[in-house]
């Protein structure tokens, strides 16, 4: 399982974060947890989590060994992931967040965890982790992943939209 906040690292920086609890949980129930973080984000907080491994990833090669990806929501992230064929459950930490998770949310390849509105009885944290419960046991997250990444597979390249362009402001 990947752990991931892009550049920022707002899943660990935030106090009160889920993080620690979200690890500990996952570790013990046997998934081997990789966090993509900052040198800076490993080396403050690299010993409080044991055998995590955290640091600089490379996304595009990790991701297509994992089972589940929690994130911020950015799309880069959320696209090298579908095209990995990785589900996710996304933590969106703004309004273009929200979208992108929406949007694989609504495909059937994500959940979306909304940290600003709670659920009756149950804390941020339990629904992250009920959440990547859900996903690793149910394969229709993988499936739909996998349908998504083959149909974005099918898109013309950003260099083949650029030539078109280029064809049709010439004409």
């Amino acid at each position: 399982m990947l752990i991931t906040a892009g550049t920022r690292n707002l899943m660990l920086d935030t106090p009160g974060s889920s993080l620690r609890k979200l690890v500990d949980e996952l570790t013990g129930e046997g998934a081997e947890v990789l966090i993509a973080a900052l040198p800076e984000a490993a080396e403050r907080f690299g010993a409080e989590l044991g055998d995590v491994r955290i640091g600089w990833l490379p996304l595009d090669v990790v991701a297509p060994t994992c089972d589940l990806a929690v994130h911020h929501g950015g799309a880069t992230t959320a696209m090298t992931l579908v095209n990995a064929g990785v589900p996710q459950l996304i933590i969106p930490d703004n309004g273009y967040g929200k979208a992108v998770a929406e949007a694989v949310a609504g495909f059937g390849a994500a959940l979306v965890v909304d940290r600003n509105r709670p659920q009756a009885g149950r804390s941020p944290d339990e629904v992250i982790s009920a959440g990547c419960r859900e996903i690793l046991s149910d394969p229709r997250y993988a499936e739909r992943t996998r349908t998504l990444a083959a149909q974005a597979a099918t898109l013309p390249t950003p260099a083949e939209v650029l030539l078109e362009l280029e064809a049709l402001a010439a004409a």
